[in-house]
């Protein structure tokens, strides 16, 4: 239901973001935060078609949230309207917030999957593209314009 709401929003086909450490996916939903080891979410989405690699100054530590807690979509409108003044606890804003106790500086004002995506492709940081479950490292972008 977010996604969608993200997607009208937006109008992009980056409607979602997740966080990794190499080992688990920390993935935010509007059902909750979920754990899932690192390959089978990749097999449970097909649809995914990039990631991006980010060199971080501390390790991540995604193991500080409480799974299957559901999540309000209200505050998140209010983040987007509010350009990140006011909190939430959507995909963007927990990606955002594991990146920045990792050291890598994410600005307030962004606060969808796509501002993060372009962000993050700005800054030098490149896609690895998911062909199957083999990752390679491209500069093409991999979601479109």
């Amino acid at each position: 239901m977010l996604a969608k709401f993200t997607k009208l929003i937006s109008n992009s086909r980056i409607v979602h973001c997740a966080v990794s450490d190499g080992q688990a996916v920390l993935d935010t939903t509007v059902r909750g935060d979920w754990y899932w080891p690192f390959l089978l979410y990749i097999l449970k989405y097909p649809g995914l078609t990039c990631l991006i690699r980010v060199s971080l100054v501390r390790p991540l530590d995604i193991d500080d949230y409480e799974v299957g807690i559901p999540k309000k979509i209200f505050p998140t409108m209010l983040r987007w309207l509010s350009r990140g003044m006011v909190d939430a606890n959507d995909c963007a804003s927990t990606v955002t917030k594991c990146l920045r106790e990792a050291g890598i500086d994410i600005p307030r004002y962004i606060v969808k999957p796509v501002e993060l995506h372009d962000y993050l492709l700005r800054k030098g940081y490149k896609h690895v593209h998911m062909a199957g479950t083999v990752a390679t490292q491209d500069n093409r972008s991999c979601c479109g314009p």
